[in-house]
């Protein structure tokens, strides 16, 4: 009796969990709700995988867009000119560095005719990895030598890029003239007047974020320098090999510079923004999590329906030896095939509905986001964290059942059968 007890354990229970799976004749509503199951299981794992990896491409887009090739930006506390020759040289032992670019920047206010703003303007060498992120965003083959240095030679006006957004506000084109004026003052026999100065719009750069757009500006280092007459830099840009790690990168940078300088990483200047982004993702996680629980009693149901269905086979089960586990592992092999079912079908059309998105596009209004299509990011992660989440979710679900099966005493069902 006892080797015919561990045959039926190791034996049995798979066995007549499958035949439990697919039910027949009167059962057969049993195996629709099982259907169904898998269903609602399989479209709640294709909506979170699918919503996880467009929230994932806004964040891809936004890092690219936002932080640009530049992960570490370093000024002086003093807000004085820095030395960028002896600035870079200081840094050149730090290997994690991938390359550094001067920058002058200020705050001016930008007229044109009758219509002005305020906005960022940015003074950048025509070389390096600032210079080619603006290269990104322009006309193909665009030159910043001829951009920025007096793109029509006889009037000798510098140039100067603007974003589009810009350019519809200020109702300008490329061939304008522009005029520049900054806080600063300067002494002359009419008494203290800003500094102004003439430039040509160039051209445009288009990025899909229309706030930066709209508020900043490019133009040479040459030119800025005899604006501002000053014979450094107000910041230096620094580009790393891998963003990931710039928080311990910007220490080192902090070392070899000294306390007299200021250095911030692109996660300390956009903090409040992936703070947002991560809670966001966060928040839809849990909440589209609650599809596969609300799917997960379908589970419930067709299990419990199932137990009432086999209590009969299961009283003559345990008389034959069968132990309260071996009984309860038969309906949870059964809703463990419901949520694997589901899971991969879900997992399979989740990954369907990325590359259908990915292929055809969605189209977004330019103006409210930083994409002119939904952007779709694939990550294996989000795809497995999903997959075990739901499947565990599943799992869950067969508690109920399994041990309301596994507590039916046998002599009670035999007594009326």
């Amino acid at each position: 009796m006892l080797i015919f007890a561990d045959m039926l354990a190791s034996n049995f229970t798979k066995q007549i969990a499958q035949r439990y799976i697919w039910s027949k004749r009167k059962e057969a509503f049993i195996t629709i709700i099982t259907i169904f199951a898998i269903l609602g299981v399989a479209l709640g794992v294709a909506v979170l995988d699918i919503t996880m990896s467009i929230m994932t491409g806004f964040e891809k887009e936004l890092k690219e867009k936002v932080v640009g090739q530049s992960h570490i930006s370093i000024y002086r506390y003093s807000g004085k000119a820095i030395n960028s020759e002896t600035a870079i040289k200081n840094l050149e032992g730090i290997e994690e560095i991938d390359s550094v670019s001067p920058l002058i920047q200020s705050q001016v206010l930008l007229s044109a005719g009758k219509s002005s703003k305020g906005i960022l303007i940015k003074a950048i060498p025509t070389y390096g990895h600032l210079a080619r992120e603006l290269k990104n965003y322009l006309p193909e083959n665009a030159n910043l030598d001829s951009l920025f240095n007096a793109p029509d030679p006889t009037s000798k006006i510098p140039g100067i890029i603007i974003g589009e957004e810009l350019q519809n506000q200020l109702g300008v084109i490329p061939g304008s003239i522009v005029s520049i004026m900054t806080p600063q003052v300067s002494s002359t026999p009419f008494g203290l007047t800003p500094k102004f100065k003439r430039f040509m719009i160039s051209s445009t750069y288009k990025s899909g974020l229309v706030g930066y757009e709209g508020s900043l500006a490019y133009t040479s280092m040459d030119n800025m320098k005899r604006f501002f007459k000053i014979t450094g830099s107000t910041g230096i840009e620094v580009k790393v090999k891998d963003p990931d790690k710039v928080s311990k990168i910007s220490k080192k940078i902090q070392k070899a510079l000294g306390v007299e300088y200021f250095v911030r990483d692109w996660i300390q200047q956009n903090k409040q923004l992936w703070e947002a982004l991560s809670l966001e993702k966060k928040v839809y996680f849990i909440v589209l999590l609650l599809l596969i629980v609300l799917a997960s009693f379908s589970i419930v149901a067709s299990l419990i329906m199932l137990v009432m269905e086999k209590r009969k086979d299961i009283a003559i089960l345990k008389t034959l030896g069968a132990s309260n586990s071996n009984i309860a592992n038969i309906f949870r092999l059964h809703g463990a095939f419901i949520g694997l079912t589901g899971t991969v079908l879900g997992t399979l059309l989740g990954i369907f509905g990325c590359l259908a998105l990915r292929t055809y596009g969605f189209p977004l209004p330019e103006k409210v986001f930083p994409t002119d299509t939904v952007p779709v990011y694939i990550s294996y992660f989000n795809f497995l964290l999903v997959a075990v989440s739901a499947f565990f979710i599943c799992l869950l679900a067969t508690w109920y059942p399994a041990n309301k099966a596994s507590s039916l005493n046998p002599t009670e069902i035999l007594r009326y059968e």
